[in-house]
């Protein structure tokens, strides 16, 4: 793994373990249940005071899939980059990646398909890895958290020939050119009336993926030090911020405009790339454990299963709310009863996803060992 100097005081900007990545996934899957937990199980417009304040601040938990996206291409490219020339290239990773993915993935799929929450059709859609074409394939999104999974699978079958094949600068060319046909496409589509595919469609979700790619990129270059890294993190932090504030007026927080429709991925990504590089300077050196917190790495270590698991377990809990305690069911917005909802679904959504980590995932990822990539050669 070649990449970004350190002095003695610092580890390896680039390690093999990297805890505070951990926790980066921590906060995108935390960011992600409480808006399933809040805003997204409630109507904003009925709520008052503290409680409308609490849905309003948990409505940008969406971007924490775009947190995901951001994160996946920068460590899948990484991995494929390091052994650009190895023997044994291609089985390694799709191995290491089924069983990652598939077995938690599964269980989730089945247990939805008995208690009768996705339809057949939608179960092989889902099996299929095409969840986030629904519309086009006259299916509905019947358990919608599958849509952003097959977006990384997709990218999954296409990316590793790309990092096989093309030199680095080519593949940098073709993150970059992701980068600006995103928002022209997605703008043109806008003027066309399409509304629900800027959300789900593969080609209209590719700024996350790119700006990671072009994250592990640029960080192996030869002449990249830690300076450099910390001063493209302001950057793009810096950068966003202001198209933002400066967007806002125009729209371009909501897709009701066309400034939003075409770019309102774009800067929350490009936030999202400077905080993940700020944050590997700050985990690598003296103040890491201040980005690498224990409980946040426990949420990054269950994350997979929590996101797959967390909209079924509170379905699960609202049908009992409603027979057993109707006052907890999620209606209209108090403050007291959304509480003790969120409180007892995300505890529960924490031990089911402990509990498939620590079994059924974790029994078919000590076959990972199995699949080791092939020697690196000397030009690779």
């Amino acid at each position: 793994m070649s990449g970004v100097t350190s002095t003695d005081r610092e580890a390896p900007l680039l390690r093999h373990v990297m805890p505070e990545l951990d926790a980066v996934r921590g906060i995108a899957v935390l960011m992600v249940v409480a808006y399933h937990a809040f805003f997204w199980s409630y109507h904003v417009e009925q709520a008052t005071g503290i409680a409308w304040l609490l849905l309003r601040l948990t409505q940008p938990g969406w971007l924490g899939v775009q947190l995901f996206f951001v994160l996946s291409g920068f460590l899948i490219t990484g991995i494929l980059l390091d052994q650009q020339g190895a023997g044994r290239y291609f089985a390694p990773f799709y191995a290491r990646r089924a069983l990652r993915i598939l077995p938690a993935y599964a269980v989730v799929l089945i247990v939805a398909l008995v208690t009768g929450v996705v339809s057949a059709r939608f179960a092989l859609v889902a099996t299929l890895f095409l969840t986030n074409l629904f519309p086009l394939l006259a299916v509905g999104l019947e358990y919608g958290v599958l849509w952003s999974l097959a977006i990384e699978e997709q990218f999954y079958l296409v990316w590793p020939l790309a990092v096989r094949r093309l030199s680095r600068s080519a593949l940098a060319s073709v993150a970059l050119l992701a980068l600006v046909i995103g928002p022209l496409a997605r703008g043109w589509a806008w003027m066309h009336g399409e509304r629900v595919g800027l959300y789900f469609y593969t080609w209209f979700n590719l700024d996350g993926l790119a700006m990671g790619a072009l994250l592990a990129l640029w960080m192996r270059r030869g002449d990249v030090t830690r300076g450099r890294v910390t001063r493209a993190g302001v950057v793009c932090l810096s950068v966003a911020t202001a198209t933002i504030a400066l967007g806002a007026p125009f729209g371009i927080l909501t897709r009701n405009a066309l400034l939003g429709g075409a770019l309102q991925y774009t800067p929350w990504c490009l936030a999202a790339a400077g905080a993940l590089a700020l944050t590997m300077i700050a985990g690598s050196g003296p103040r890491a454990r201040f980005v690498q917190p224990r409980w946040l790495r426990f949420y990054g270590e269950i994350s997979y299963g929590l996101y797959l698991s967390h909209l079924l377990v509170f379905m699960a809990l609202d049908y009992a709310f409603a027979r057993l305690a109707p006052a907890l069911s999620p209606g209209a917005p108090h403050l007291g009863p959304m509480l003790v909802r969120a409180a007892i679904g995300i505890s529960l959504s924490t031990a089911v996803s402990w509990a498939s980590r620590r079994s059924v995932e974790a029994w078919f990822l000590s076959f990972r060992g199995h699949w080791v990539y092939g020697r690196v050669s000397a030009t690779g």
